[in-house]
Parts: structure tokens; C-alpha cells; sequence
């Protein structure tokens, strides 16, 4: 842990960020920090329901390095910055509001302005938060907060196009880091890349599929992607930034969608993603899924395993989502979130998987819809993050402890 970090946030945190300067936060009295009312905790099994962190907020990502966690207010669409205790989950200080990184553009966008997409994300090893923020001619843009000037700066803007939604290299494969985003207006958006020190755009051909949203391939300058092959089937594919040629990763059927690169401690890359029989109609429209497993070897990526919530539980089917690996203990597992319908509006339950399949383990009960479950292992200890959807809050983070098995 970088202690330059840890003490700007401690230092600030009393102060909401900047102290006295800050008139315009969230208003919303955050009295109990660890919220643990029966709203929060009902029928929720043999583990905790997952401690409500005491404000609204949406999208947290996590660096564990630096026992970190950045978050947006979907209320007034500030993103802020906290430290991570390893022991309980809890956010210091208790309302995550340790650092202001800067008023970020809204989540729900406008007639024209396609919505920010997801909150602040970590990039450059660590060192930047990245994030949309509005320019002076009320264009989204990408802003970053960087670790060295300790300010919000925009990255792009003056042509009055709107950038969203930007995802940036966490680890770049050279000296030279690079994001993507989404541009233009609402009913008219493509994907662009571009040079974090340079200013040309660079479009590139993303796929039209349950999950569109392209990822950066880990510790390379390449881009994973989903594309239609011949027969019609989402498939997942590699897009390389230096040469602009795409090659396929999956070849057989399937619509693929929400897929995820990532390392195996044993040795070598493994890629989940859902398979679905059928392409939803509209994006983010939800259909019955499996969680499929892919090995990288000499020949290409070969499916290993296929696996549901209904091989264990019963039930179903169900639409299978936010897939994200983790390793604990030396072993890959995989966090999801199991709906079973096709409506995100009704309740829906977390799990964690092994990435044989092999054991399903059902973290949240209860009435709620769930969503973005993010596993994070600090010091030994394994934290679950997910959002919850309740009447009356928009959005809150809870977080659960001590369910790996």
C-alpha cells in the first residue's frame, strides 16, 4: 500500500472530501455508517445479508494494492475515493466519502447525452482515476484524477462530442497507456480508443450482442470484443490497437456475451463468459444463460466447462450476469449474479462459483434485486461487494464476509 494515499484519505476524511470548500454534497443523513436495519438484513440465510454501507452509491471499483475503492453518488454524481479496512469491509471514513475526485456526468444521461455508463475507474497501474465529467460546452468527457497533481483535468474535449463511459488500461502492455469509450450521442454511439497522452479518436468495430461493452485484454494492447460470426453467433474476439485486425477467440455456438480474460496462478489465461441459446432482442435485455469456462492453449481457446445455478440449486432457468473472476487461496472462483426470469426488477441472488462449476455457493437471499458483485481479498480476508436496488434507495453497497467456504 502506497502510504501517500492512505494519508490523503484519512487526513480528508472527516471533511467530506475538501472540508469547507464542498457546499454542494449529498445532503442525505448518513447517521449509521454500517446501516443494519431489518430492510437491510431480511431472510438472508446462514451468512451475513451484506452490511449496508451508509449511503447510496453505485459502481465501486476496488485496487487492493492500495486497499482502495473509488464510487460514484448516483444522487449528485460526485465520484469519491476511500480507504478499504481488511477486517470488516467497511469504508473509511464510514460514508466512502474520503477524497472528492470531481463532479462526475450523470448516470441517466439526457435526450442527447448518452448516460456516464459505469462510475470511476482505476488506470495507469494504479497512479489515475478515470471518469466522465462534463466540459465547459456541457459535452461528456473523460477526466483524470491523477495521483501527482491531485486535481480532476479533462483528457478530451473542444469538438463538442460526447466521450462516456471510459474504461482505461489498468496495466499497460508498454510505456504508453491507452482507454476506450463510448462516443457520440445516445442514439448514435460507437466505440473509440485513443492514446491517454494523444488526441486523435480511433474507432473500432465492437459487436451488437447482450453485452456490447468491450474490455481491455490484460497486459496487452488489445481490446476483447464481441462480434457475429457467419452463422449469426455473438462470439468473442481479440482486436489488436497496433494492427486493427481482429482475430476469434470462441468459434462455436452460442450467443457469447459479458466475457472476462484473466489469469490462472496454475498457469496460463482462462476467458468466462455466457452462452446463451438465444440473442435478447434489445441490449441488456435479459435471456437464460450458462457460464462457459475457456482455457488458452497452443491451438486456441477450448471450452472447458459449462455450468449453471440450476445444475446445484435447481430451478431456473436463469439469466446468469456480471461474471468476474477472483482468486482465492491460490484457486480461481467466479462472482455472478442468478436472476431467474428475464426481468432485472425482481429478485435476484449473488453467488460465487469454482471455475470447474463444481461448487455454487449462495451468498445473498432474501426479496431484493442484486447486482455487480465484486470479490475483493485483502490480508487473507475475502469481501463480497454488491449493489442493492430497494424502494425508496436507488442504489446502496452492501458488503458480506467470511462466505468463502
Amino acid at each position: 500500500m502506497r502510504a501517500w494515499w492512505a494519508s490523503v484519505v484519512l487526513a480528508v476524511g472527516c471533511a467530506h472530501g475538501d472540508g469547507a470548500t464542498d457546499t454542494d454534497v449529498d445532503t442525505t443523513a448518513d447517521t449509521d455508517p454500517l446501516d443494519t436495519d431489518a430492510a437491510d438484513t431480511d431472510a438472508n440465510g446462514p451468512f451475513d445479508a451484506g452490511v449496508a454501507l451508509g449511503n447510496d452509491a453505485i459502481d465501486p471499483e476496488f485496487f487492493a494494492d492500495l486497499k482502495m475503492v473509488v464510487w460514484q453518488d448516483p444522487n449528485t454524481s460526485k465520484a469519491w475515493a476511500a480507504t478499504v479496512v481488511p477486517e470488516s469491509g467497511q469504508w473509511l471514513p464510514g460514508d466512502g466519502r474520503g477524497l472528492k475526485l470531481g463532479n462526475a456526468a450523470s448516470m441517466s444521461g439526457s435526450a442527447t447525452a448518452p448516460p456516464t455508463y459505469n462510475g470511476p475507474e482505476w488506470g495507469d497501474s494504479g497512479d489515475s482515476i478515470f471518469f466522465t465529467m462534463a466540459d465547459a460546452d456541457g459535452f461528456n468527457q473523460v477526466a483524470r484524477w491523477a495521483r501527482g497533481s491531485g486535481i480532476a483535468s479533462l483528457l478530451t474535449g473542444g469538438d463538442q462530442v460526447h466521450r462516456s463511459g471510459v474504461i482505461p488500461q489498468l496495466h499497460p502492455a508498454g510505456d504508453r497507456a491507452a482507454m476506450l469509450f463510448f462516443r457520440g450521442e445516445l442514439a448514435d454511439l460507437d466505440f473509440a480508443w485513443r492514446w491517454i497522452d494523444d488526441t486523435v479518436d480511433h474507432p473500432f468495430t465492437g459487436a451488437t450482442s447482450a453485452d456490447p461493452t468491450p474490455r481491455w485484454i490484460p497486459g496487452e494492447d488489445a481490446i476483447g470484443v464481441l462480434i457475429a460470426d457467419d452463422a449469426g453467433f455473438a462470439q468473442v474476439a481479440r482486436y489488436d490497437i497496433h494492427t486493427k485486425q481482429t482475430t476469434m477467440l470462441t468459434t462455436d455456438e452460442g450467443y457469447k456475451s459479458d466475457p472476462f480474460i484473466s489469469e490462472d496462478p496454475a498457469g496460463g489465461r482462462l476467458l468466462t463468459v455466457d452462452v446463451s441459446d438465444t440473442v435478447p432482442p434489445q441490449i441488456n435485455d435479459l435471456v437464460p444463460t450458462r457460464i462457459a469456462v475457456y482455457r488458452e492453449g497452443a491451438d486456441g481457446w477450448t471450452r472447458q466447462v459449462t455450468f449453471g445455478v440450476e445444475d446445484t440449486l435447481g430451478g431456473g432457468p436463469y439469466a446468469h450476469t456480471s461474471l468476474e473472476p477472483f482468486v482465492y487461496e491460490g484457486q480461481v472462483w467466479v462472482s455472478f449474479v442468478a436472476v431467474p426470469g428475464a426481468s432485472r426488477s425482481i429478485p435476484s441472488q449473488v453467488y460465487v462459483a469454482s471455475i470447474d462449476g463444481s461448487q455454487i455457493i449462495q451468498v445473498t437471499r432474501g426479496t431484493a434485486a442484486r447486482g455487480d458483485p465484486e470479490v475483493l481479498v485483502l490480508d487473507g480476508h475475502a469481501l463480497l461487494y454488491y449493489t442493492e436496488h430497494r424502494a425508496g434507495v436507488s442504489a446502496r453497497v452492501h458488503v458480506v464476509r467470511d462466505f468463502m467456504p
